[in-house]
């Protein structure tokens, strides 16, 4: 029976040490290659959420510019009107000028279902990719189709009230999301890295407590 208590604490030791060394895992949403550039109006893509999820982070990709880029993220009651029709009706999740660098730190919830709408270019020029892409989300197929706006969005103070529209064909404007299965605050508070040596001293009071009584 104590060898049998003994390798139970170890099984218990060494889950506990795996438990402290998980890691938040996230991945960026596949958009294609770049294949030319675009100036002027700010374009995107547009698609319906396969599953939940969220938005940890954001980036426009410098096969266009390596100016900073301007991005929008935009959650839609509907599929996008056709051009030249258009909507401006919309809930604004996410939206920033001037940004130099990839932004990391956001947790934005999307639901299965969610169309979401994604506006950025570096420097006024959109990094134009295949519309529709086919692409996924946490493993589930999801197409990204052309999105945009008739405005340029750098150097405006929000996109609150532009009308956006999709089209079936053309090139989407190529945004990097990154993406987590699960809320990041609560990815971030990491499993104690003392867990392993907790279990290892209550075991071993155990064993004495156990020594104790059998002198």
């Amino acid at each position: 029976m104590k060898k049998l208590f003994l390798i139970w604490c170890f099984i218990m030791s060494v889950g506990g040490a795996h438990a402290s060394l998980m890691t938040t895992s996230t991945e960026t949403i596949d958009v294609g290659a770049h294949n030319s550039n675009f100036s002027g109006n700010v374009r995107g893509f547009w698609f319906t959420a396969p599953v939940d999820f969220w938005i940890v982070g954001i980036d426009v990709p410098t096969d266009a510019s390596t100016a900073n880029f301007a991005t929008s993220i935009l959650r839609l009651p509907s599929v996008p009107p056709s051009w030249s029709s258009s909507t401006n009706v919309y809930d604004i999740l996410f939206e920033v000028r001037n940004q130099a660098t990839a932004i990391s730190d956001l947790a934005i919830k999307v639901e299965m279902g969610d169309v979401i709408g994604v506006l950025g270019n570096r420097g006024d020029v959109n990094s134009y990719g295949t519309s529709p892409y086919t692409s996924s989300i946490l493993g589930n197929s999801v197409a990204l189709t052309r999105f945009g706006t008739q405005n340029v969005i750098s150097s405006s103070a929000s996109v609150a009230g532009m009308g956006v529209w999709t089209e079936s064909g053309g090139s989407i404007s190529r945004v990097n999301l990154t993406i987590s299965a699960t809320d990041p605050s609560v990815e971030s508070v990491p499993a104690p890295a003392s867990l392993p040596v907790l279990l290892l001293g209550l075991c071993g009071l155990l064993v004495a407590r156990r020594n104790t009584k059998q002198a």
